[in-house]
């Protein structure tokens, strides 16, 4: 256990924690296309 209290726990494994490369640019992105980035993304199956 950290001295925070909190456990360290390894969370690269799970799909939702994984980098995704069709974001991997948003802080080069205007807000509409951050917005648009997002919608894509929630649209995905």
């Amino acid at each position: 256990m950290s001295t925070t209290g909190f456990q360290d726990v390894q969370r690269g494994h799970l799909l939702t924690e994984q980098a995704n490369p069709r974001s991997s640019d948003l802080d080069a992105l205007s807000t509409a296309e951050l917005v648009q980035t997002f919608c894509d993304e929630d649209r995905r199956p």
